[in-house]
């Protein structure tokens, strides 16, 4: 068994240690983890199980890049509200896109960043509200700046994208995705023209 799953390791202990008040702030979740205990077998508990894993992963991670230990998290009271915030969001999501975005978004709240505390808990809320082909889009976007930066068509950043992603999106949910990034200020569309408009059948 990975060492990161097996219940009693250090690993899966601090992770339990940050989370298990993130738990407790969910009413419903809470209670009912409590009456069935630790039954694997429970979607809830096998969810818990899966954030805590990933948890496990962060930790590993932020010690490693940035040096931080998980005795020194627990006492930074920003990023115990951040994960407790994000573990909310967690359990409420099977889509593994959307917890490897809560997961990075928990690397990065225990680092020094470029958003400050306000910014990088609306990045939770728009993990939360947005879909996964938003998340795809947009990190495509991100990962491949150079590529797009010369675009100056919607047709052109669409063909672009599905070819990063490997999936045909539909135009006109493209379009929409594209204006909810852009009014979250999570892109910038200034200068794209929109796409042509489908002709009359």
């Amino acid at each position: 068994m990975d060492p990161i799953q097996t219940p009693n390791s250090p690993k899966t202990e601090a992770a339990a240690a940050l989370i298990r008040g993130a738990l407790g702030m969910v009413p419903i979740a809470g209670s009912f983890m409590a009456e069935l205990g630790n039954l694997y077998l429970n979607p809830l508990e096998k969810r818990r199980k899966e954030w805590m894993d990933r948890v496990c992963e962060a930790l590993e991670e932020i010690k490693l890049k940035l040096g931080v230990l998980p005795e020194e998290l627990q006492e930074n009271e920003e990023f115990i509200s951040f994960l407790y915030q994000a573990t909310s969001i967690a359990l409420r999501n099977h889509r593994r896109e959307k917890l490897r975005a809560l997961k990075q978004a928990v690397i990065s709240a225990a680092g020094p960043g470029d958003m400050d505390e306000e910014s990088a808990f609306q990045f939770l809320r728009y993990v939360d509200e947005l879909g996964v082909l938003h998340l795809k889009v947009l990190s495509c976007i991100n990962t491949n700046e150079e590529k797009f930066a010369g675009l100056e068509k919607l047709e052109d950043v669409l063909i672009q994208a599905e070819g990063l992603i490997v999936e045909i999106i539909d135009r006109t949910q493209f379009r929409a995705i594209m204006r909810d990034l852009e009014s979250r200020t999570l892109i910038r569309m200034v200068d794209i023209d929109d796409l042509p408009r489908a002709s009359a059948h």
